[in-house]
């Protein structure tokens, strides 16, 4: 990231979520933790950031939200399961199981650590009493919707994720965090 454009037509957003599949209570409580992390109630973003404050996050039932949520203590019960199964199999004595329980214990480190990644670079994490609302409306990563929404007031315009982590020039950060909360977050994410 370099020196800031000063050529680029800006927008004034109100920093507010609107889910329309969500409840108002549901609503305010995003919208406050949304506040909070980006700083301010009203920023001012490159006109054609993403606009994501009424996408519809409340698309799940209560029950595959909360498995959505926990994902990482499932896929790893998950595959260490299929882990030891391959080297059941290799013990009974066919040889290509072998091949199978390497190729197991290698694919399984590989989701591992590419979840690994994702889960620490979060950059925002919402209350516990706001994250079990938005999961019982429904909304599978109450994390992941402020993190997206916090890019938007940021005034992110191209996407992060892991491989903007394991790769250089991606890590330079330009802004204090008491000087705008909002894009110091986004600095400290995936770019």
């Amino acid at each position: 990231m370099g020196a800031p454009d000063t050529n680029r037509d800006t927008e004034r957003r109100f920093v507010r979520s609107e889910d329309p599949s969500l409840t108002p209570e549901a609503n305010r409580l995003l919208t406050e933790e949304l506040q909070e992390a980006v700083g301010r109630e009203e920023v001012e973003v490159p006109v054609g950031t993403p606009r994501r404050t009424s996408d519809e996050r409340g698309t799940h039932s209560p029950m595959v939200a909360a498995i959505i949520a926990n994902r990482a203590i499932v896929l790893v019960s998950l595959l260490a399961a299929v882990v030891v199964g391959g080297i059941i199999s290799f013990a009974t004595g066919q040889f290509w199981a072998l091949l199978v329980a390497v190729g197991l214990h290698a694919l399984g480190t590989m989701v591992v650590a590419g979840g690994a990644i994702q889960l620490t670079t979060e950059m925002e994490h919402v209350a516990p009493e706001t994250a079990a609302r938005l999961e019982a409306e429904g909304v599978a990563d109450p994390d992941r919707v402020l993190g997206e929404l916090v890019e938007d007031f940021a005034g992110a315009t191209d996407a992060g994720g892991a491989a903007e982590v394991v790769s250089s020039g991606n890590n330079e950060r330009t802004v204090r965090g008491d000087e705008n909360p909002a894009e110091a977050t986004m600095e400290q994410g995936p770019r």
